[in-house]
């Protein structure tokens, strides 16, 4: 069952329902071939369902691959993201604490108002960049945490073209 959860995840409902009625009936010829064939000898339908339901084991054994390498990736990412947010916060924290030492150092109302501009506007920048590179990141995490269940995705739909078109 962990296989049909994962094909869920990885498929269009539209497919999945495709590849479930798919499933009954080739395990019900091969079953039906397989009476015969204790008498007769297999006869190729037989052996043509049968290499269908072990391609069709074989698909749900790499969606499964997939969903683990995907997973793998994402905890990695997520992980290195949470670093480097961990930092960005520890930097952003530090540049306040020099900030609010300089503005100590100000002797006059209009240094310190000059002082607190400037600061304001360069934390504002740096904020603004560490923003942006840690959305960058997140994004490249997403995408290559994605890599493995499209390709897997990609397949499910030739898969099922080719048997609906058969």
């Amino acid at each position: 069952m962990v296989a049909g959860i994962v094909i869920t995840t990885i498929l269009p409902p539209i497919l999945y329902e495709r590849l479930i009625e798919l499933v009954p009936t080739a395990t019900r010829k091969i079953s039906k071939a397989g009476n015969t064939a204790e008498t007769n000898g297999p006869d190729a339908e037989s052996i043509e369902y049968s290499e269908n339901l072990d391609r069709l084991g074989h698909f749900s054994a790499e969606n499964v691959d997939a969903a683990l390498k995907a997973t793998e990736i994402l905890s990695r990412g997520v992980r290195a993201l949470n670093f480097n947010v961990h930092g960005a916060a520890t930097m952003t924290a530090e540049d306040g604490l020099s900030a609010a030492r300089a503005l100590m150092d100000c002797k006059t109302v209009p240094q310190w108002i000059e002082l607190q501009s400037e600061l304001v506007k360069l934390n504002a920048g740096r904020t603004a960049i560490r923003a942006l590179l840690l959305s960058v990141m997140a994004i490249q995490v997403t995408e290559e945490a994605l890599f493995p269940l499209i390709r897997r995705l990609n397949a499910a739909h030739c898969l099922v073209t080719k048997t609906i078109s058969a």
